[in-house]
């Protein structure tokens, strides 16, 4: 639908960010990652991964490796990397991802379910079907 105008709104977004809060402030980095995501629906994957890398690169650095929002952006990551094909790549981010989260948020949690669905379907593609069983037979 109306992606390109979301874009737009969320780039407004992003900028009025960083003038008032600054790059690090964690709103600041939601809006990298909103911004992101719209890129991301728009099929402009490449672009898409660079906001996304930068984007961990900073929620690690001001938030921390275990924090909800690092562990997502880490996810995020994962996906659009997923989205090009490169799934040998995506395999480890999600096994990182779905790690962290089992840890942090517990192995019940939608999040974490999510991330158990996302690294199943990874497995899947690469045809590790019985390691990808295991984890839809978790998520189930």
């Amino acid at each position: 639908g109306r992606c390109g105008e979301a874009e737009g709104m969320f780039r407004l977004a992003l900028n009025t960010r960083l003038r008032l809060l600054g790059p690090n402030h964690p709103k600041t980095l939601d809006s990298v990652n909103n911004l992101a995501g719209s890129i991301n629906s728009q099929g402009r994957y490449a672009e898409a991964e660079v906001m996304y890398r930068q984007m961990l690169n900073d929620r690690l650095r001001v938030l921390g490796p275990s924090h909800q929002e690092a562990i997502e952006a880490l996810s995020n990551l994962g996906i659009c990397v997923m989205a090009q094909g490169r799934y040998a790549e995506c395999q480890g981010m999600h096994a990182q991802a779905l790690q962290l989260k089992t840890q942090v948020l517990g192995r019940d949690h939608p999040s974490t379910i999510h991330s158990a669905n996302n690294l199943a379907t990874c497995l899947d593609v690469l045809g590790l079907h019985k390691d990808a069983e295991t984890l839809y037979g978790g998520v189930l």
